[in-house]
């Protein structure tokens, strides 16, 4: 498959928060590096299988029927061998939101919630937007690569954090943790009894040589107690459609009915909601996520996006996994 990734595409004129944004604020003269939405266009299958479902004509309300679960599941399986149950997936607009309803449902107010810095601040104000207490555990640069201090986190846990916000792949240093690494952050969560949430958003963007671990997989214990909020959003440019899903396991899974579905649905997200409209448009792109569509599936493998990264940066350097 190739794929022209130099194509330019304006985006000024559509409504886009990281260039008509920009260009309200500051003009046209400057390069928006503000947000993870790539300026290129969608995979050809999923744009094919967007404009057939526009050209059906009726764009009303959608739920989360059998296909879109099947995709999930499907891409889950090919692109990291974990299966997971469908009675496990949750729908939820935004993984920012999906993070909200975990620690408005999971945590009492005043309770401490552990983030590695630097990190993702969206994910970060989740927590302090909720009434909860951000604890921070700065990463440490070791030969130019950044690592967790164990012994910062263990210090950090044993004053109560209820749960350890991961960022897998981490964003904004680009590292993939490894095995080892989510073993010792499965061992602390499992001593100080403290849940997992882990944000895989970035898990496809994986460059050769490199795997990312679904941390659920390490173990039965990891996966009794975490949850992994993934999308096919970023790596697959379909940031318009908010679709995300998080996979929460069997022994969490009484709140999901009342909580986490009809919540997420409803837009319900941190002490804010989101407008109708934007539902609306969810609906319409309905299961674009994974590279997928609701009118038949259109499928674009891990390999096929393994080899579409590797054709376009032939030079990675290790640290971006």
């Amino acid at each position: 498959m190739t794929i022209d990734f130099d194509k330019v595409v304006s985006r000024y004129g559509t409504n886009y928060a990281k260039w008509d944004g920009m260009a309200q604020v500051s003009g046209r003269e400057m390069i928006a590096l503000s947000v993870a939405d790539m300026d290129l266009q969608a995979p050809p299958q999923v744009i094919e299988r967007v404009t057939e479902m526009a050209k059906h004509g009726i764009y009303g309300y959608t739920d989360p029927f059998p296909p879109y679960y099947e995709a999930v599941q499907g891409w889950i399986k090919k692109a990291y061998d974990w299966e997971v149950p469908q009675e496990w997936i949750v729908f939820c607009p935004r993984i920012v939101q999906a993070v909200s309803l975990i620690i408005q449902n999971f945590t009492q107010p005043g309770d401490q919630v552990l983030i590695h810095t630097p990190a993702y601040q969206p994910v970060a104000k989740s927590v302090e937007l909720n009434n909860r207490v951000l604890v921070e555990s700065p990463l440490r640069e070791v030969n130019g690569r950044y690592e967790i201090d164990f012994a910062d986190m263990e210090f950090r846990m044993q004053a109560g954090v209820k749960i350890i916000l991961l960022i897998s792949p981490h964003n904004p240093v680009g590292w993939v943790w490894t095995r080892a690494e989510l073993e010792r952050i499965v061992s602390l969560c499992t001593k100080y009894d403290a849940y997992i949430v882990s944000d895989d958003i970035h898990a496809d963007f994986i460059h050769e040589g490199h795997e990312h671990t679904i941390i659920g997989k390490i173990s039965t214990e990891a996966e009794q107690r975490s949850f992994s909020c993934t999308s096919g959003l970023h790596p697959k440019n379909l940031g318009r459609t908010i679709e995300d899903s998080a996979a929460i396991t069997e022994p969490i899974l009484p709140w999901t009915a009342a909580g986490a579905y009809m919540a997420g649905t409803l837009g319900v997200a941190t002490l804010d909601y989101l407008p109708w409209a934007v539902l609306c448009w969810t609906g319409i792109i309905f299961a674009t996520i994974w590279g997928f569509t609701g009118f038949g599936i259109a499928k674009l493998t891990p390999e096929q996006q393994a080899e579409m990264l590797k054709e376009y940066d032939g030079n990675t350097n290790g640290q971006v996994g």
